[in-house]
């Protein structure tokens, strides 16, 4: 069952869509919001889901597929991978998943291996997440 992470940015409508970690051990959608095709169109944010099933964060832009993988293993959060079709990059998708991803692993207590080359590069642009790397 995929579970929303929190929204990675103070301009999404965190009122509307989203519970705080208070209503529960995580942040999650509302009721009413959808849930199975997570989307974003030109003038939205989109709107990032923990697919732990997955064991990945993603998020569908006009039908397609982002997404942020990890594997889990021993408190450490292995970034593998981070994919953007083409016809969506330079949009910023990828950096919200990476956002969301560590978001997740701190508020989890774990320890982030950037093996993906994008998860490395964001995380030394953002000196606030380098805590949450391990080698």
């Amino acid at each position: 069952m995929a579970t929303a992470a929190r929204p990675t940015t103070p301009s999404w409508p965190t009122a509307r869509r989203w519970n705080s970690p208070s209503c529960g051990s995580s942040w999650a959608p509302c009721p009413g919001a959808d849930r199975t095709e997570p989307a974003m169109s030109e003038s939205t944010e989109p709107v990032i889901v923990h697919n732990a099933a997955a064991s990945r964060f993603e998020t569908k832009v006009n039908g397609l597929l982002c997404v942020a993988s990890y594997h889990l293993h021993n408190g450490v959060m292995d970034m593998v991978h981070t994919g953007v079709p083409p016809a969506l990059e330079g949009r910023g998708i990828a950096g919200r998943l990476v956002a969301a991803a560590l978001d997740h692993a701190r508020a989890q207590g774990l320890k982030v291996r950037p093996s993906c080359s994008y998860v490395a590069v964001y995380m030394r642009r953002h000196p606030d997440t380098l805590d949450l790397q391990t080698r």
